[in-house]
């Protein structure tokens, strides 16, 4: 089933896959389902959102996303992103972060086309 056209439910006016490029970028959310949404904002200031599947986006965007779950799973557990500078201390890691960390990270395999986990650096739970 096709995001398009994506109907705001606040205004009325339907979006085209043209049209949906076209407006604010929001950022993006996790979707709860292991996957994730695009949200934009509708010319009536409304927040719309359509969901992100790896075979729809490009290499470059592809990309991009698995660098946004990679960063967080660094996060997650306690290892700052490499942009940070200077350097943070690692701090101790639950199980739950730790296991967040690992689906973070296969789903970057997978947007990456890599083996789920391939990726992530040894992890010690608290």
């Amino acid at each position: 089933m096709s995001a398009f056209p994506k109907r705001c439910t606040c205004c009325g006016v339907e979006y085209y896959p043209g049209d949906w490029v076209a407006l604010a970028f929001c950022g993006y959310q996790d979707d709860g389902a292991g996957g994730r949404l695009e949200l934009r904002h509708c010319t009536c200031g409304s927040t719309i959102a359509i969901q992100v599947t790896p075979s729809g986006l490009t290499d470059i965007l592809r990309g991009d996303l698995a660098e946004v779950f990679e960063n967080d799973a660094r996060e997650m557990v306690g290892f700052p992103p490499p942009y940070c500078w200077p350097p943070k201390e690692r701090r101790p890691v639950t199980s739950e972060e730790s296991a967040e960390s690992e689906r973070l990270y296969a789903i970057a395999d997978e947007l990456r086309g890599r083996r789920p986990a391939s990726s992530a650096p040894p992890l010690e739970a608290a």
